[in-house]
């Protein structure tokens, strides 16, 4: 493992003087597919048979338990798969209307974004799904087991707290192909992360009053839900002109915003809350000690990577740039290689002992174990052209 020391981490927080937003959003919009033109998808009382998984799961699959919330469709929706038996059905019935937001949202020309749900990820009781839905400016949603919907608010990439009490999403930022210079002054709270309290009756808040949250995106709670990190502009005034993002970690209640790391945004927590890991722009994956400013390589990527649960084994991807196919790597903190294979990322199981990942040139959903063999390959139609893909907790 090599260690390096960081310069400026856990310094106070700045404003960026340049910020490549259009870049951004494109890493966030990965999972881009054609706009969906059909306004609705069967009825939710029928089980889904176009998602559907073998009927006759082998032996291996059998072994298997648990349940997988996945987007599929060409009218994408959110599927429940049955890892055991490979039976599936369908968990919601998104219409078009579902995606009108509460104010009006900026025009993106310059970008495709997929439209349907994204950014699938379960509650800690496994009672409840959030996910946002819609286009390059999205509405946050859950869902419960029986298909009812509660919307929460504009806006995409929620997250939960550990408790399950709290979500935390990222605020539908305008689009600008030259940065924040070409941004005017927002409303107070208007950009920032947004937080919501599931259980209460309020609507969701700004989650900083300073502005220290603004812009930002892909918040992650710490393990024991103090601190949430998340990306965004890069701070410091002698900046690479090719950067475009950075990570910051702030106070759960909104307050002491530090910066971590320019060129780098944040994959996870490491399960002692200390270790915070980071994929960066140099295709390098760091895990960064917060107490004592210093970076231990973990893994060389060019996307976005996963540490397992048990902070045991990192999923790595790859993309090839002419073909655009995605790949992914399982490996060990100490980089020994358990498993390469075509797809990109999915989800891990909640006890570390297998990751499903999605391979859209299979039209499967491909489950892989901790030791690296391959488990179980589920049927999937594939025509959403999302990876989108949640292991629900406590199944």
């Amino acid at each position: 493992m090599q260690h390096r020391r960081l310069l400026g981490v856990l310094h106070p927080m700045h404003r960026p003087a340049v910020f490549f937003l259009t870049l951004a959003l494109m890493v966030l919009t990965a999972c881009a597919a054609p706009t969906a033109s059909s306004p609705a998808g069967p009825s939710r009382a029928a089980p889904s048979e176009p998602a559907g998984a073998t009927p006759s799961p082998s032996a291996e699959q059998s072994s298997l338990h648990g349940q997988l919330a996945y987007v599929d469709g060409a009218d994408p929706q959110i599927f429940l798969l049955d890892l055991a038996t490979g039976n599936s059905r369908q968990l919601t019935e998104m219409r078009l209307e579902h995606a009108e937001l509460a104010a009006s949202g900026p025009m993106r020309p310059a970008l495709t974004c997929g439209f349907g749900p994204s950014g699938l990820t379960w509650s800690p009781d496994g009672s409840l799904l959030a996910f946002a839905y819609g286009s390059c400016d999205s509405v946050v949603y859950v869902v419960d087991l029986e298909g009812e919907l509660r919307r929460i608010g504009d806006g995409r990439g929620p997250t939960w707290s550990h408790t399950g009490r709290r979500l935390v999403y990222s605020a539908n930022v305008p689009y600008s192909p030259c940065g924040v210079e070409c941004l005017g002054p927002s409303a107070p709270g208007e950009w920032e992360l947004r937080v919501v309290d599931v259980d209460g009756i309020g609507g969701p808040l700004p989650l900083s009053a300073d502005g220290s949250t603004s812009l930002g995106s892909q918040p992650v709670f710490s393990p024991d839900d103090a601190w949430i990190a998340f990306a965004g502009p890069p701070a410091g005034d002698d900046l690479d002109p090719e950067t475009f993002g950075a990570t910051y970690v702030v106070r759960a209640d909104g307050t002491d915003a530090r910066h971590v790391a320019n060129g780098a945004w944040p994959a996870g927590w490491h399960p002692d809350g200390r270790l915070l890991i980071v994929a960066e722009e140099s295709s390098e994956t760091h895990a960064i000690d917060l107490a004592e400013s210093t970076s231990t390589l973990i893994g060389t990527v060019q996307g976005p990577a996963g540490l397992s649960p048990d902070g045991a084994l990192v999923l790595e991807t790859a993309f090839d740039p002419v073909s655009g196919a995605g790949g992914i790597r399982l490996v060990t903190v100490d980089g020994d290689i358990l498993a390469e294979a075509p797809g990109y990322p999915g989800a891990w199981a909640p006890n570390s002992v297998a990751v499903a990942i999605v391979d859209l040139a299979a039209s499967a959903i491909v489950v892989i174990g901790s030791d690296g063999t391959t488990l179980a390959q589920y049927a999937i139609t594939g025509s959403s052209g999302f990876t989108n893909v949640a292991w629900r907790s406590g199944s």
